[in-house]
């Protein structure tokens, strides 16, 4: 309408309502020109009088006499038609938006229940049994349990990043310069980014599209885990690596610097900040192993996904046997980097180059040599002469004698019996190749203690021993240069018997320790045909078998080969065009492998045709000892194929390592002949030449 003329409330009705409102105060108080839009409104929707009244009482009733005397005293003004416009318009939107949120919520309803039925039928279709249910069902549990692991883990590096490493940054602690910090906190942040990362994709797969990839079946986490490796373990590595340093800079500056040692005390929290930085070294151990391996354990073996995520335990579990040798090594390789330190040395003396390297014992001498009050440090390899300067313990380089067999010690002591012979009785000499050096303690006592020490470190380059002997060494001490060392030829006897081969688990499960310390102390003394080895338990004669391999100072295959056969075996494995046997492809494949292991010596190849046939034999058993040539290599390959030193990136290289190694083992005749065939053909080019 184009006008609507000025009209009071209901008067029968306003009183008795006004003084309920007041008693009451349930509703807010509007003002007179709500009212009026409501008017307009009702005028606007062509509401009965009835309902208009009904709709102005319940309204006055909320009013005070205050608003209702300014609302009789106003004029209505016009409702001009832009603004019925605008209202109609708010309806119509209002309309149209409630129809909307109607059919989304219909829709979703109707992909609920299709995914529901998809759901159900795929899982009809692949969870067969009640046991595969269940198997699902407890890899799940261990599945949501690492990520619970992984977000617990990433609150840590958090915590390190925001208490201590930003404010050292920020200059909290003035006397801790930028090298400090790098020493101490090293590549922790890009650490915390890598588990970030790894923790989206393992939350994402509950995301996914496609039935078999995501929630419950999640076939593919092995590919997520094995992508994120690719760039989250070597940062572990580099970690891993500098951790000697770590510890040798926190210990000092904790010692020396109480400003430093302040600033720690001060921070709240349960974690210490020594105890945070470890928590890299321990959470691939501790915490990621152990939840890939529940994992794995409980995963189907016919999921697409399974050989992938077969391969991310491979990597992980070398991982962090690596990362665990590390921190054995780390106290002493922290040590070592406070020797280093404190030697002053015309030229660089790096001690930590050599990895097995140990500082057994140090302390003055009254005299070495020429030396007068002289300074030692005994390593296992290596003796560093020095003397003391200043009183802050730094040690002026002298001389450093190499350890080895034929080193001689004597001591003075025991020559004549005359009063200069009792004033020598401090005194011990070494005779090298080059010098006989006299070293002379301070007391008795100290000689009593440094030069039966001295002996026990030469005592071990003049041993025979089985474990971490050359194989050619250990064949001459054997007396059987052509032939495979006694040790083995035991051992392969003990297991070769049907019994023993039809072993669940041969070469997986792993034996008793005490057992195997024992039996390697009797190879090791030579007492290998002493052994009552109808008595061995088998699992651990088995890992007995392949410690000896991991021991041997050059692998079965030699170290050039590793890098050519791993680099070859990836090619293959990232080729899309696939190897199938009997192709041109394939040939060539196997007769690269065949190539490089020509480039064993004799020994070695002899040994080799003694252990591959030994292997496939055991593998013959597979339906009973549950040990293929796929999971035979998994656990051998890393004993007869590795590189000169591991690494985080050799870890990575796993799978292609063990690929390597069921190649040579399911097509040994193959490879025998080709072999053969190279052989006669390099001796041909050579007798021509």
């Amino acid at each position: 309408p184009p006008s609507l003329p000025p009209r009071p409330l209901l008067p029968n009705t306003h009183k008795q309502h006004q003084q309920q409102h007041q008693q009451q105060h349930q509703q807010p108080q509007l003002a007179s020109y709500c009212k009026t839009v409501l008017l307009l409104t009702c005028d606007a929707l062509t509401l009965e009088q009835q309902q208009r009244d009904d709709l102005l009482t319940a309204l006055d009733s909320v009013l005070s006499d205050d608003q209702h005397r300014e609302f009789q005293s106003k004029r209505i003004q016009v409702l001009l038609p832009p603004n019925v416009a605008a209202l109609e318009a708010i309806q119509n939107e209002t309309s149209l938006f409630l129809r909307y949120q109607a059919d989304v919520r219909k829709i979703v309803v109707i992909q609920s229940l299709f995914r529901g039925r998809r759901t159900r039928e795929w899982y009809r279709r692949h969870v067969q049994v009640r046991s595969d249910a269940k198997r699902l069902a407890i890899r799940n549990r261990a599945f949501m349990t690492f990520i619970a692991a992984e977000r617990e883990y990433q609150k840590i590096l958090n915590a390190v990043s925001r208490k201590y490493l930003k404010p050292l940054r920020g200059g909290a602690v003035k006397t801790v310069g930028v090298e400090r910090i790098v020493d101490i906190f090293q590549n922790i942040e890009i650490l915390q980014d890598e588990h970030c990362r790894l923790l989206t994709q393992l939350e994402g797969l509950f995301l996914l599209e496609n039935e078999e990839n995501t929630w419950p079946f999640m076939s593919n986490i092995g590919e997520c885990l094995l992508h994120a490796f690719q760039t989250l373990l070597p940062q572990y590595g580099v970690y891993t690596e500098n951790a000697h340093v770590q510890t040798a800079v926190l210990e000092e500056l904790i010692d020396t610097d109480p400003q430093f040692a302040g600033f720690l005390d001060q921070m709240p929290g349960d974690m210490s900040l020594v105890m945070m930085l470890q928590s890299p070294l321990n959470h691939i151990g501790n915490r990621v192993r152990p939840a890939i391996e529940h994992i794995f354990e409980h995963s189907l073996d016919r999921d697409e996904g399974y050989e992938e995520l077969e391969s991310a335990l491979q990597v992980i579990v070398k991982t962090s046997e690596y990362i665990l040798s590390s921190m054995d090594r780390a106290p002493q390789r922290a040590k070592l980097v406070k020797a280093t330190r404190r030697i002053l040395s015309d030229h660089p003396l790096n001690l930590n180059a050599n990895p097995e390297r140990e500082l057994l014992r140090e302390g003055p001498f009254a005299k070495v040599d020429t030396l007068k009050n002289a300074y030692v440090m005994l390593f296992n390899d290596v003796i560093v002469v020095g003397d003391l300067v200043g009183h802050d313990n730094h040690i002026k380089f002298h001389r450093k004698i190499e350890l080895n067999a034929k080193i001689v010690v004597t001591d003075s002591g025991e020559k004549g019996g005359d009063k200069k012979a009792a004033k020598s009785n401090k005194t011990f000499t070494l005779t090298t190749k080059d010098a006989t050096i006299a070293f002379t303690c301070k007391t008795v006592n100290d000689k009593l203690s440094w030069h039966p020490e001295i002996l026990l470190v030469l005592d071990k380059f003049e041993k025979k021993v089985v474990f971490g002997t050359p194989l050619e060494k250990l064949l001459a001490a054997d007396g059987r240069p052509n032939g495979i060392p006694r040790c083995v030829e035991l051992m392969l006897k003990h297991l070769r018997t049907e019994e023993h081969m039809k072993t669940e688990g041969l070469f997986r499960m792993a034996g008793k320790k005490v057992t195997i310390d024992n039996l390697r102390q009797e190879l090791d003394a030579g007492r290998a045909e002493e052994v009552v080895w109808s008595k061995v338990e088998v699992h651990s004669c088995a890992c007995l078998l392949k410690l000896w391999f991991r021991e041997l100072p050059e692998p079965l295959f030699p170290f050039p080969t590793f890098s050519k056969l791993v680099d070859m075996q990836a090619g293959y494995d990232n080729s899309e065009e696939a190897l199938e046997e009997g192709t041109p492809a394939w040939d060539g494949y196997v007769s690269l492998i065949a190539e490089q292991l020509c480039s064993m010596s004799p020994a070695q190849r002899t040994l080799f045709e003694a252990l591959i046939p030994f292997l496939r034999e055991v593998c013959a058993f597979s339906d009973t000892n549950k040990m293929h040539s796929k999971n035979m290599s998994v656990v051998f390959a890393p004993n007869l194929l590795r590189p000169e030193r591991d690494t985080v990136q050799t870890a990575l290289q796993s799978p292609q390592i063990s690929n390597v190694v069921r190649t040579i083992m399911d097509h040994y005749d193959r490879m025998r002949a080709l072999m053969d065939d190279a052989e006669l053909r390099n001796r041909l080019i050579a007798a021509k030449d």
